[in-house]
């Protein structure tokens, strides 16, 4: 007959073994002197014995005074023993096997700590190079600020360059302007100066043929004035007189025209030179 579910876990989970070996050795006993023996609370060891008996393993026999005694029941007493020495076995074996893998577990826990210790030095070297971001970072806002100012002064600058390109746009419309009328003006000038030009030959031609009449002239007055001394004897000398002043005064005549015209020229000159100059 095989073992109740409910003795195994009574012998995987308590002490149960150790009551039935001392049930053998004493070869009977009373649950009072069971619970001493064993230092286990009475009340736990007649819970014990109630399983026990339902499985036939021991007896309980109730004397008078409600003292239970506890008594082996020989004929199932060495099936079940097997039984129980193989769940002893097998729980044994389950222990060695649960030391094994504690101990497999805390060399994987010693293990983990080197690693968690490791990786908590590269964490912290992690931490220390975070840090140090943090401050190039504080210090990229920073650059980031003046080069923004930067950036911002630069776009006042090109606003005033283009404000000066503008007015330097206008200026140079004013100077193709002025430039139109300054070469409108010179060509009306120099049209002006050419026909002056002109003049002034015609009036150089005139005062040659003045000077070549004044030098005629002036030979004439000589011719004159070299024979009044001859005819100075003569009677009718009123009307050699008079033609003697009339080509004195046209000489003199002449002569103012010329002076005139000579000065008439070089104040033309003097124009000329101003409009050139400027």
């Amino acid at each position: 007959m095989g073992i109740s579910e409910e003795l195994r876990e009574m012998i995987i989970k308590t002490g149960v073994d150790s009551l039935l070996d001392l049930i053998v050795e004493k070869d009977g006993l009373s649950i009072a002197e069971a619970s001493r023996v064993l230092q286990i609370p009475s009340n736990k060891i007649e819970s014990w014995a109630t399983v026990l008996s339902k499985e036939k393993l021991i007896t309980m026999k109730y004397e008078a005074g409600g003292n239970v005694v506890m008594g082996l029941n020989a004929k199932n007493m060495k099936s079940q023993q097997d039984n129980i020495n193989k769940i002893s076995s097998k729980v044994s074996e389950d222990i060695d096997k649960v030391d094994n893998e504690l101990n497999s577990y805390e060399q994987t826990i010693n293990l983990n700590k080197e690693n968690i210790n490791s990786f908590e030095k590269i964490l912290n070297k992690d931490i220390s190079k975070i840090e140090d971001i943090e401050k190039d970072l504080a210090s990229f806002s920073k650059n980031k600020k003046e080069l923004e100012a930067s950036i911002l002064k630069i776009k006042e600058e090109e606003k005033i360059l283009l404000k000066k390109e503008e007015n330097l746009e206008k200026k140079e419309v004013e100077i193709s302007s002025k430039e139109k009328v300054l070469k409108s003006t010179s060509k009306d000038i120099i049209d002006t100066i050419t026909e002056k030009l002109k003049i002034i030959d015609e009036s150089h031609d005139k005062i040659v043929a003045l000077n070549n009449e004044k030098n005629r002239l002036k030979e004439d007055v000589e011719f004159i004035k070299k024979i009044s001394k001859v005819i100075e004897k003569e009677k009718d000398t009123d009307k050699l007189h008079e033609r003697i002043k009339t080509v004195e005064e046209k000489h003199k005549a002449l002569k103012d025209n010329s002076f005139l015209l000579k000065i008439k020229f070089e104040k033309f000159q003097e124009i000329v030179k101003k409009i050139f100059q400027v």
